[in-house]
């Protein structure tokens, strides 16, 4: 028996290929409640199915390629800062688990090690809805500072605008700078004490050519 309004997708092939139909059944009832006629109704749902099934990919695809990405990621929802998913390179970085991220900011786990950094990097998010690596210096969970390269990408997911950020470390580049720069120093220094040094030497030789004449 045929009570209230029933329907169902339905797969369908032809000479051109798979359709997709969606079908309803409903039934027409006479003042006493009795079933006298069904109206049957259909529609072709095939774009449309094959659009969800596209998206389904497109989703599957990205997720895998953010969970092994060698760079740190991580998507984190902008109306409050909440972390929604973070990739295993990130949680490395940061030295906390994807469990201790998720339904926290920022903020509330003390990431930014200069607050102004934070203030300057939102400014330049808002108004162009992306940033391309921005030199920041970020806190990991055993208060270490790493000096990175921010980029980040406005996003749409599930309905809502999100932001897809990746971490590129260059804390190692920046060290090897700095110690470039000190070794550099150091052979500036001994090569004004070389020089200091002839100059003495030459001033004493000198000296004792004008005693030697007396």
């Amino acid at each position: 028996r045929l009570q209230g309004d029933w329907s169902s997708d339905v797969c369908s092939s032809d000479l051109a290929g798979n359709h997709s139909i969606h079908s309803k059944l409903t039934p027409i009832l006479d003042p006493e409640g009795r079933c006298q006629y069904i109206l049957y109704s259909s529609r072709d749902t095939t774009d449309r199915v094959r659009v969800l099934s596209m998206l389904n990919q497109s989703e599957e695809k990205f997720s895998r390629a953010f969970q092994s990405t060698p760079a740190p990621m991580s998507i984190s929802r902008l109306s409050d800062g909440q972390f929604l998913d973070l990739n295993e390179a990130c949680c490395k970085l940061w030295g906390y688990s994807r469990e201790e991220f998720l339904g926290r900011d920022a903020s509330q786990m003390r990431l930014w090690h200069n607050l102004a950094d934070r203030e300057q990097f939102f400014k330049m998010f808002h108004a162009t809805g992306s940033v391309r690596d921005f030199e920041i210096v970020i806190r990991t969970r055993r208060d270490a500072e790493r000096t990175v390269l921010f980029s980040a990408e406005r996003v749409e997911v599930g309905g809502e605008e999100c932001m897809v950020a990746s971490i590129y470390d260059i804390s190692a580049t920046r060290e090897a700078e700095r110690v470039q720069r000190q070794a550099e120093l150091q052979l500036r220094q001994a090569q004004k004490l070389e020089a200091l040094g002839t100059l003495a030497g030459g001033i004493a030789h000198d000296f004792n050519n004008i005693l030697t004449t007396i």
